[in-house]
């Protein structure tokens, strides 16, 4: 009897789902799992008669031997909690936004590139439109001969005065390009064993 009552509270316990339609005046419930269906004027006693032939019918079959018959209700799928769902948003949202930054990065690359491949060909015809530097080189001398004796020392004053502005600056990098010779390298230099 003590397992005919356990198990009757087992299945008492569980959560089926029940179907409410008004029809008229009345209320109509129906269990679909177990194909019950119970009517009347309240809810609360429709509710009630539904509860008492549920019960009633676990019981039939639990004393009979067939509970192992009872069509028992489809686990409740668990709903994503709100975090899940905000976090989950979240990241495809940052997803999306990299994969379209990621997108303008590479179409602006293409535009440099070409940009720059474009350059780079106007950059050689020039370059190879000159014919050297010793050409060049005659273009200034041809240029200078041509000029007036004031263009010449008017261009000779300015060059002075570059040449004056710029001396501080270049008397720094002179220090990088002079050879500085360590006294302890040099003396092993000359103390070579086999010498």
């Amino acid at each position: 009897m003590k397992g005919i009552e356990q198990d009757l509270k087992y299945y008492t316990k569980l959560n089926y789902d029940v179907v409410i339609r008004k029809r008229g005046d009345v209320f109509v419930l129906h269990l679909p799992e177990l194909l019950f269906i119970e009517e009347d004027e309240s809810l609360e006693n429709a509710y009630k008669k539904i509860e008492l032939k549920k019960e009633k019918y676990f019981q039939e079959m639990i004393e009979s031997g067939y509970q192992d018959l009872i069509k028992v209700p489809k686990p409740e799928k668990v709903a994503p909690s709100i975090h899940e769902n905000f976090y989950v948003k979240r990241i495809s949202l940052f997803l999306i936004q990299l994969f379209v930054i990621l997108l303008l990065f590479g179409i602006l690359f293409q535009f440099v590139s070409i940009e720059l491949e474009k350059q780079r060909v106007k950059f050689e015809k020039n370059l190879s439109s000159i014919k050297g530097i010793g050409h060049i080189s005659h273009l200034i001398v041809d240029k200078l001969d041509t000029m007036s004796e004031e263009k010449k020392e008017e261009l000779r004053l300015r060059l002075r005065k570059i040449i004056l502005h710029t001396k501080p600056f270049l008397d720094e990098f002179k220090i990088l390009f002079e050879e500085t010779v360590d006294p302890q390298i040099e003396k092993k230099q000359i103390e070579l064993p086999g010498n």
